[in-house]
């Protein structure tokens, strides 16, 4: 495994990092940065939240340059919450030691966590293995597909692109009815609970037809849901 990293992040970024190994982890660098990253040997209950937060309402970018060889990359996350995207700032320091920038999007109530440095990038790109860009072809990583992180990786998820709502309950919605019948089909073999048949339809809109998935968790297992997620957004309730 430490070779596998080292030799992925050495191809990708055709730098010379230099690499620490201790007993959990990596310690990165690069000459031309003062940043040492923590690179995890283990994908933990942080790193599948994480994930599911970036898959959520995250996004990440490839710009090629032409100045350099070296590619921009670059992770995004919005909310609307400042108080949220702070508690995932955290959460990255945790994991990798260091802090994104948190900025206000103009003329628009929503907040936007910024992630620069490409170690960090590429483990997510490389090591949990999400696809830069649209989303457009979203995937359950298959490091968080077992009982004891799914539900970690459910809660980043719902946490950013889910809603709660009184007349319907826990909801999500998307163009992908693909990974949203892969979520609802893990919810229930791991942790038994249910959601109502996806509903898949398509909207006109001005910029012509829009492919539309819903998925809705049903009443009687929404508390179950909420107990069993470790939901960490306020608007499930306090945040813990």
């Amino acid at each position: 495994m430490n070779k596998v990293i080292e030799n992925i992040f050495n191809k990708t970024l055709l730098s010379d990092l230099r690499f620490i190994h201790e007993e959990n982890a990596i310690i990165a660098w690069s000459k031309r940065s003062r940043f040492k990253i923590i690179i995890p040997k283990k994908i933990d209950e942080r790193i599948a939240y994480l994930s599911g937060a970036i898959i959520g309402d995250g996004n990440i970018t490839i710009t090629k340059r032409k100045v350099t060889k070296y590619p921009r990359l670059r992770l995004t996350i919005f909310n609307a919450s400042k108080k949220y995207l702070s508690f995932l700032n955290k959460e990255f320091y945790c994991v990798f030691k260091i802090n994104g920038k948190i900025t206000k999007k103009k003329d628009k109530n929503c907040y936007v966590l910024t992630i620069n440095q490409k170690l960090v990038v590429l483990y997510f790109l490389q090591i949990i293995k999400m696809h830069p860009g649209k989303k457009s072809n979203l995937e359950i990583p298959i490091a968080v597909r077992n009982r004891d992180l799914f539900r970690f990786f459910v809660a980043g998820l719902y946490d950013t692109d889910g809603f709660f709502s009184k007349t319907f309950g826990i909801m999500m919605n998307g163009s992908n009815y693909g990974f949203l019948r892969d979520v609802s089909a893990l919810l229930e073999e791991y942790y038994n609970i249910s959601s109502r048949k996806l509903f898949f339809g398509c909207l006109n809109t001005d910029k012509g037809p829009r492919f539309r998935s819903q998925a809705q968790i049903r009443t009687r297992d929404i508390q179950k849901f909420i107990n069993t997620m470790p939901l960490k957004h306020n608007k499930y309730g306090p945040m813990v």
